[in-house]
């Protein structure tokens, strides 16, 4: 695609990632047109052959002849870190933890989704649910029961009783968002971390696919508000129709971000990332295993850091005095009095240089909790006290953040300005390499974010951030200008 038209070298990282190195307006062009590119190959489009079913399901959702169309799969992240993937597929063939059945009561798995996932786990799975029955009894409506998957590609199969259309007096979307409850508080007990699950009640069961979809979803979203074992979710059918109704309701009800095939967009566009694309993800039948991909995102914005929606934010200060640089006097601002009584009750009236105070709790901010970190004055030493005890502090708040369980935080550009006087390239330089150096060494799997907060008034450290320097600054990390706003950086590391 380049041709030699673009002073742009392209490098391949983890995940099918595409990393575009070189100077600025080449970068920002060739990523255009891949963009265009990936969005033309990647719509919904018809293909030349019928699905084919090979001994596979039939489809939940569909009863009829299927049209030939394939679905680009779509991805949503939502605030708590679930990752919910909606895809066109074979359920038997999909590599997950456990595997979800649309069941009957009796767990008589004769036909649709219950009959291929029967025969391709084998006679033990038809056994099993027997025995379980012959045990418990019949499985009520709403509930959900575990067996083992047999040869499935999966630890377990959940076998989820949803409700026949018709037969529950008008309930069937509440009773169906009860039933997906039940499946994902199953599988955070059973420290699941990939689900996948078909349009459950809809096809032989009867519900139409708006109610199911939505449904579904919706109970998805609820119980990816709060962090859980559980990380990915893939809601797949081998029916496009019975796909395209739950990327809707996706679209509808989730308030995340939807990823297309090799191209991301956020839903507040505030930066966007290229992808090269996945080769899986127009073969419906041809689906692998798929671990939740686990990074680091770092954010660069321009803003005001006490106006940042995150677990906790991030002050410079000199000494032990919260109130000795510009963003603690915003801050307490903001806050009142509350935060220098907190800070005295936590620090108990002195810190030493790479020490940091946490306060919680407090009132008027996006953000209830304040890490002060404690800062020398610069030395013109770049390799000197100053520049290790801004190391440590950067260093010890990010281990906290992943002790106390924290999914997001949000840093000025620590050591500028006119108390500190940190040069602005080792301040940035600093504080983007103590951010890699977490993410190699972290002990959590879960997303973590990390915005970069740089005033508007702050030109120096915009212009550093936006350098094709700074845009390779740590290897196998991918950097993409937001098309929208030139002051947006984003980094998946």
């Amino acid at each position: 695609m380049n041709q030699s038209r673009h002073r742009v070298v392209a490098r391949y990282g983890p995940g099918c990632r595409v990393q575009l190195l070189g100077h600025l307006k080449q970068v920002q062009e060739l990523r255009e047109e891949i963009g265009a590119f990936l969005k033309d190959q990647f719509s919904v489009r018809v293909v030349g052959r019928p699905q084919q079913n090979h001994g596979g399901i039939d489809g939940e959702a569909g009863s009829g002849p299927r049209p030939n169309e394939t679905i680009a799969a779509t991805s949503y992240h939502l605030q708590g870190g679930l990752q919910v993937v909606v895809c066109q597929g074979d359920i038997t063939k999909e590599r997950a933890d456990a595997l979800v059945n649309a069941a009957n009561e009796y767990l008589d798995h004769a036909g649709g989704v219950a009959a291929a996932l029967s025969r391709a786990g084998g006679h033990e799975v038809q056994q099993a649910s027997r025995d379980l029955v012959r045990q418990i009894g019949r499985v009520p409506t709403g509930t959900v029961v575990e067996t083992t998957g047999g040869w499935l590609p999966c630890k377990m199969l959940l076998h989820a009783v949803g409700p026949v259309g018709g037969r529950v007096g008008g309930n069937e979307r509440p009773l169906l968002e009860k039933t997906v409850k039940a499946v994902l508080d199953l599988a955070e007990t059973l420290e699941l971390q990939t689900l996948a699950m078909p349009c459950i009640s809809s096809g032989l069961f009867g519900v139409p696919l708006k109610v199911c979809s939505e449904a579904i979803v919706s109970a998805v979203r609820d119980f990816g508000r709060e962090q859980h074992i559980l990380t990915k979710v893939t809601l797949i059918d081998l029916s496009g129709e019975a796909v395209r109704a739950m990327q809707e309701a996706c679209d509808r009800l989730l308030q995340g971000k939807r990823e297309f095939p090799g191209w991301e967009v956020e839903s507040s566009t505030t930066t966007t990332t290229t992808h090269a694309p996945q080769r899986d993800t127009t073969a419906a039948s041809a689906r692998g295993a798929a671990a939740p991909e686990v990074c680091v995102q770092v954010e660069i914005i321009q803003g005001t850091i006490e106006k940042q929606e995150v677990d906790a934010l991030v002050s410079p200060m000199v000494g032990s005095d919260p109130l000795s640089s510009r963003v603690g006097n915003v801050l307490s601002e903001a806050a009142g009095p509350a935060l220098m009584t907190a800070f005295l009750r936590e620090s108990a009236g002195w810190t030493a240089p790479g020490d940091n105070v946490l306060v919680e709790g407090l009132s008027g901010l996006s953000s209830g909790r304040i890490f002060f970190l404690s800062c020398a004055h610069w030395d013109n030493n770049p390799q000197g006290p100053a520049v290790q005890a801004l190391m440590q502090g950067v260093r010890e708040i990010l281990t906290a953040c992943e002790i106390r369980g924290f999914r997001s935080i949000a840093f000025p550009v620590v050591g500028t300005g006119e108390v500190l006087q940190f040069p602005h390239k080792v301040a940035t330089q600093l504080l983007l390499e103590e951010i890699r150096r977490y993410e190699q060494n972290r002990a959590s799997r879960t997303p973590f974010l990390v915005r970069i907060v740089v005033h508007p008034n702050d030109r120096d450290s915009t212009k550093l951030f936006k350098l094709p320097r700074m845009l390779c600054i740590s290897e196998g990390s991918n950097w993409a200008l937001d098309q929208s706003k030139t002051s947006g950086l984003c980094c998946l590391l």
